[in-house]
C-alpha cells in the first residue's frame, strides 16, 4: 500500500535525533523545526574576529608605535643633522632645519583624535554583539537547542 505524506512525514521526523535525547556534541549545529542545520561560519566568527580587529588596532596605537618612535628618537644622530643643515644657504633656514632635525618626536594615539569617536564607536559595537549573542543563547536554551 501507498503510505500517505502525512505518515512519510512523521517517519522522517523519527528518523531525525533531537537534542534532548542525543549525548553528541552539537557543535556548530542549530536546530531549527525540528531538523539540524549547520549554521553559517561567517554567523559565528564575526563577533571574535571584531574582536580581535579591535585589540590589534588598539596594540598598534598604544604600544608598538609609542615604543618604535622611542626607539626612533634614540637613534637619531646629531653629528648626521648638523651635516645635513650645513648644506643650506640661508642662516635662518638652518636654524629651522637644525630645530626640526634634532627636535624629540612623540607619537600621537591616532584612535584619540576626534575625541576618541573612534572608541566610543567601537565599544557601543562590541557591546551591541555581545548582547545580541547572549539573546540568541538564552532563545535557543529557552527551545531546548544546544549553541556553542
Amino acid at each position: 500500500m501507498a503510505k500517505t505524506k502525512i505518515e512519510e512525514k512523521e517517519k522522517e521526523e523519527e528518523n531525525i535525533p533531537h537534542p534532548s535525547h542525543d549525548d553528541q556534541n552539537h557543535d556548530n549545529h542549530t536546530h531549527r523545526h525540528g531538523r539540524m542545520y549547520k549554521e553559517i561560519w561567517y554567523k559565528k566568527v564575526w563577533r571574535p574576529c571584531m574582536a580581535a580587529v579591535y585589540a590589534a588596532i588598539v596594540i598598534f596605537d598604544f604600544i608598538i608605535m609609542p615604543l618604535t618612535m622611542e626607539i626612533f628618537n634614540e637613534s637619531i644622530d646629531n653629528m648626521a643633522a648638523v651635516e645635513l643643515v650645513l648644506k643650506f644657504e640661508d642662516p635662518t633656514v638652518r636654524v629651522q632645519a637644525l630645530e626640526t632635525f634634532t627636535e624629540k618626536r612623540s607619537w600621537t594615539a591616532l584612535t584619540l583624535m576626534g575625541g576618541g569617536m573612534f572608541h566610543i564607536a567601537f565599544g557601543a559595537l562590541l557591546t551591541g554583539a555581545a548582547v545580541t549573542r547572549g539573546l540568541e543563547k538564552r532563545q535557543h536554551a529557552n527551545h531546548g537547542r544546544v549553541m556553542n
